[in-house]
């Protein structure tokens, strides 16, 4: 997976590209996103990432503007239409996101590592993904409720995902190849294993999108006392997508996602087991005569797998830490006794973009991320279904920062890691439901006007037996 020249930016850069059925499915959504009720606000991105490629694309001025991204510019003036900014209550989370773009941002435009891969331009187009997703996610998945209907989107989306992966494993033709950006076939070149991709810029990634969904559709099985089948369904079609990419990465992210699950039997103990874990990872590095990364070579999961280059990649970003320390490195990978510029770590990708700053600054994101699941799970005390699906916040967060050890984001996985660093700041409930919209005027239905009169702080509990 190669990184700093992917398929789609490499030939569709800077071109203009757009095929009828999706631009009309694009427009149906800008017309969902800005009409629809807040509960399916999230669904209409969700559409997009998963049903077209990234090359599908208007540049102007020599500037990228990928559906998705426009789907993002159109939610934000939803939002601001729509008043669903009101309300919103800043958190450490939203600091870190502000800063950790903010930075990035910055050294590419003071060419600080002279990164020729990522440009000024891009990454003004990366931080507008970032932060446009990002706060758009925050102000419109705003309590639990929001959460489960966005959920529901994503379950409703694994099913037709589902089947035209089957359509490429069986067919070993991607249906989504008129779109561009994309391969017909992509077949791995050790062992030539069909690797299925669907509409996402590589098959790990396709694999990689579905695994951090998990816990929350799995969080979702009993509502309400009941078991439901649609997440059953879902977790089911998500299975196949993860094996059809047939890549140990998303493999592993699902079994992480399952241990994670597991853990909130044991939420009461959770600071235990994690300073224990810490301590056994000390321990067997101070003790092991190989480090603990080496544990990248010994997994294979999948065959084929290039656990061992992972092992290798880490070893030598550690070994050579003079050249990246400080600011990242402009010689990249060149200078390594073993050359690597299939850079399949996104730590190591941020170490030599902007040296140890951008690997803290990722740390103290995912450490905010996973402070707001602390206060979620608070939020949601005394309801066990509430605090599953807090607590699924965490994991899916957990999924991501163990999936960065083996996998580098790019293309429309991003919007997931957005998604989930913003539902971790979710509280139990949220007493502005609806108000004023400049679209579409006050509620109709008597109970949502009568709470858009009286719009309580953010935060804080609505009185009983009115309906916020």
């Amino acid at each position: 997976m190669d990184t700093t020249d992917h398929v789609w930016r490499k030939v569709y850069f800077d071109q203009t590209l757009v095929d009828p059925f999706c631009c009309i499915l694009l427009a149906a959504m800008v017309i969902m996103i800005l009409f629809a009720p807040r509960r399916y606000a999230v669904w209409p991105l969700i559409v997009v990432a998963c049903f077209i490629t990234q090359a599908q694309r208007l540049s102007v001025a020599s500037l990228d503007f990928t559906f998705l991204r426009i789907l993002t510019i159109i939610g934000c003036f939803r939002v601001f239409i729509h008043g669903e900014y009101r309300g919103f209550k800043w958190n450490g989370c939203d600091t870190a996101m502000i800063v950790f773009m903010g930075i990035r941002t910055a050294y590419a435009f003071l060419h600080i590592t002279k990164n020729v891969a990522i440009t000024p331009v891009s990454m003004c187009g990366d931080t507008l993904d970032a932060w446009g997703q990002y706060f758009f996610f925050r102000c419109v998945v705003r309590d639990l409720e929001d959460l489960r209907w966005a959920t529901y989107g994503f379950m409703i989306a694994s099913i037709p995902n589902a089947i035209t992966m089957i359509i490429e494993w069986t067919t070993e033709v991607n249906p989504y190849y008129f779109m561009g950006g994309v391969q017909q076939s992509f077949h791995r070149g050790d062992d030539n294993a069909l690797r299925c991709m669907n509409a996402y810029s590589h098959p790990i990634l396709a694999g990689a999108f579905w695994a951090p969904l998990l816990p929350l559709m799995g969080a979702m099985i009993k509502q309400k006392g009941r078991i439901k089948i649609l997440p059953l369904i879902a977790i089911g079609c998500a299975a196949v997508i993860i094996v059809a990419c047939h890549s140990s990465s998303p493999v592993a992210g699902a079994g992480l996602a399952f241990m994670g699950g597991v853990a909130f039997l044991f939420r009461k103990r959770i600071r235990l087991i994690r300073w224990s874990f810490f301590f056994i990872v000390l321990a067997a590095q101070l003790l092991a005569n190989s480090p603990v990364w080496k544990i990248f070579a010994r997994l294979h999961i999948v065959g084929g797998s290039t656990g061992y280059y992972r092992f290798k990649l880490i070893d030598q970003f550690v070994h050579h830490w003079q050249e990246w320390l400080f600011v990242g490195s402009a010689k990249g990978t060149s200078t390594w006794d073993m050359p690597m510029f299939d850079i399949v770590n996104y730590y190591v990708v941020l170490g030599l973009g902007g040296g140890l700053l951008f690997i803290i600054l990722i740390v103290w994101l995912m450490a905010a991320a996973y402070k707001n699941c602390g206060k979620a799970l608070e939020s949601a005390a005394g309801n066990k279904e509430d605090e599953l699906l807090a607590w699924a916040t965490g994991v899916s967060v957990f999924v991501h920062m163990m999936t960065f050890l083996a996998v580098t984001y790019f293309g429309q996985i991003m919007m997931i890691w957005y998604f989930s660093l913003a539902i971790t700041g979710v509280v139990s409930r949220n007493p502005m439901r609806r108000g004023f919209s400049v679209l579409t005027g006050w509620a109709k239905d008597p109970l949502s006007r009568m709470a858009s009169r009286r719009v309580l702080p953010y935060g804080q509990p609505a009185r009983v037996g009115h309906s916020y």
